[in-house]
């Protein structure tokens, strides 16, 4: 017979006192341990776009960026690009840029800057499947 549970805590590490930075938005629990499909039927399907703001690299001078790289799961019907803001102080960014589709593109019409941040945008056009990025790489 299993222990019982006397507390539930969400949105922290019970080991710390490090507390998720977030939303939690509706939360089941369950009895037992669910299946992966139990989970995807759960989970309704995929929003057809969304996109992912990175961190900004500060290169610590002013930098020639060249190519954007990437390695992604892309399922029949969806699609990923990227952007790119630019900015020589942190503060005072460049509008973003049009979207790369192709890994391996040529950076060149961003411009020389100091520091960099990358927008990758995934669509899909079946909410069944999504888009995946495994590996993202700016030289």
């Amino acid at each position: 017979m299993p222990t019982p549970i006397t507390a539930i805590e969400l949105g922290r590490d019970v080991s710390s006192t490090v507390y998720f930075d977030g939303s939690i938005d509706e939360v089941l629990i369950f009895e037992e341990a669910l299946s992966s499909d139990e989970v995807y039927q759960l989970s309704g399907d995929y929003t057809p776009e969304g996109n992912y703001t990175t961190v900004m690299y500060n290169a610590s001078s002013k930098t020639f960026w060249s190519n954007v790289y990437w390695s992604a799961d892309l399922p029949d019907g969806t699609n990923m690009t990227v952007q790119f803001q630019t900015s020589d102080n942190d503060t005072d960014w460049s509008d973003w840029s049009s979207e790369f589709s192709d890994s391996g593109s040529d950076l060149t019409s961003i411009g020389n800057a100091t520091v960099i941040k990358a927008k990758i945008n995934l669509y899909t056009n079946d909410t069944h499947y999504a888009p995946a990025l495994d590996v993202f790489n700016i030289t």
